[in-house]
């Protein structure tokens, strides 16, 4: 909750600066990201596996998944957490999931 409200209060800051409002908000959340990560990883046992081509560490990358299962989330977090960008990770989905408690926070 406190990460939701630091970057609720950098929204409006964008305008005005908006490459420090993307090293901060990023910053901040990747202590989310890695906890929701090891929840999924380490607390509930799964094993993610990678194949293909290495994405270089700091690059950047586009990952579009199918959303057949909730899984694609943490598979993508994965990949980014292995490039280590995982703090730069952000998230485009439809509006219907703004009503979605949490997640459309």
């Amino acid at each position: 909750m406190v990460t939701t409200i630091i970057l609720t209060a950098l929204h409006p800051l964008k305008v005005l600066y908006p490459n420090k409002c993307y090293e901060l908000s990023s910053k901040f959340i990747l202590p989310v990201w890695n906890w929701l990560q090891y929840l999924f990883e380490k607390h509930n046992g799964a094993t993610i596996t990678f194949s293909g081509d290495d994405l270089p560490p700091g690059e950047s990358a586009i990952v579009i998944a199918n959303h057949i299962a909730w899984a694609d989330y943490f598979l993508i977090q994965a990949l980014a957490k292995k490039a280590n960008m995982l703090g730069r990770t952000r998230w485009f989905a439809k509006k219907e999931l703004q009503a979605v408690p949490i997640l459309g926070w």
